[in-house]
């Protein structure tokens, strides 16, 4: 698990800073990487919220409504659903695993 939580905590780095410098395709694709790897963690750990959270938003910018939707959903429903999502209740309610 230590080595997905590095993957996952580097790739959401490399998304973030992409996504600072506006390559918008890179930061999604590496938001999905780190997906990939979070896939295996516990739900609401922060690193995984992070990159849904970040890659709903960017979809969700570039007109990719219903995959952006979808991951909004899905954040609601590992965290508990709340509405409208409230991104800093549910990083408060998140678990921080090992940070």
């Amino acid at each position: 698990e230590d080595i997905l939580i590095s993957i996952c905590s580097n790739k959401n780095q490399q998304a973030d800073h992409e996504a600072k410098l506006g390559k918008t395709a890179e930061a999604i694709q590496s938001y999905r990487n780190s997906l990939a790897a979070a896939q295996y963690l516990p739900k609401q750990d922060k690193r995984r919220l992070h990159a849904m959270r970040a890659l709903a938003a960017l979809l969700s910018k570039h007109g990719s409504f219903a995959e952006s939707g979808q991951l909004t959903q899905k954040v609601k429903d590992d965290i508990g659903d709340i509405n409208p999502p409230d991104w800093t209740s549910l990083y408060q309610k998140a678990v921080n695993f090992k940070n």
